[in-house]
């Protein structure tokens, strides 16, 4: 039993001593769930990790636990040593980071999908974006659900739903490939799947949900 506690508590007390997962909260943000196994002072540089522009605070709490003996075998001599256990846990939210009050862990996930996206080389669904109005021009031409947005979506929205798309659909939505096709064209975006042409929509035009 003593080489059992030697060579596993060890490892125990040696655990990392801060962790964090993201949580939807109350509010459909993201929020972070900390926790911290030596000190609280480990739970406040994790949050500063996690949130670099500042967080708000919804709860935390801190706690040292029991003692836990160890005891080392040397020779003939046993040797004991105390330490206590310690549990830390935070529950925060990333204050906006100045980007449309969008907070720094979302913005991080989104410039994580950007690359992404540029990896795959979404080459046409790159030119429809760099384009966004002439090519949201031709959608409500096209598909006069709404008018045309007033700015354009995020970059990871927008290449979630077109770099889901063939090829040949998302060249036909390239305006100055499209009017000159448009025999092909559309036909092709017409026969979407529902769900995709209702994301291009929102994507495209000021639309109300019942569109």
């Amino acid at each position: 039993m003593k080489g059992w506690l030697a060579l596993v508590m060890p490892a125990v007390l040696t655990a990392c001593p801060a962790t964090s997962d993201r949580v939807r909260g109350p509010d459909g943000d993201w929020w972070w769930s900390i926790s911290c196994h030596r000190s609280q002072s480990e739970c406040w540089e994790e949050a500063s990790e996690d949130c670099p522009h500042g967080y708000i605070t919804a709860d935390e709490t801190g706690h040292t636990g029991g003692a836990v003996a160890v005891t080392n075998t040397y020779g003939n001599t046993a040797l004991t040593t105390v330490h206590n256990t310690y549990r830390g846990e935070m529950l925060i939210k990333c204050k906006s980071d100045g980007d449309e009050g969008v907070s720094s862990s979302v913005r991080r996930e989104e410039r994580q999908e950007e690359a992404v996206a540029a990896q795959k080389d979404y080459t046409q669904c790159n030119t429809v974006f760099e384009h966004f109005a002439d090519n949201a021009a031709l959608w409500a031409e096209w598909f006069p659900h709404g008018p045309v947005r007033d700015r354009s979506p995020s970059r990871s929205a927008f290449m979630r739903v077109c770099g889901s798309m063939s090829d040949d659909a998302q060249l036909c939505l390239v305006a100055a490939y499209a009017h000159g096709h448009e025999d092909t064209c559309k036909p092709l975006l017409t026969g979407l799947p529902t769900a995709t042409r209702g994301l291009l929509d929102h994507l495209f035009l000021q639309v109300d949900d019942a569109n």
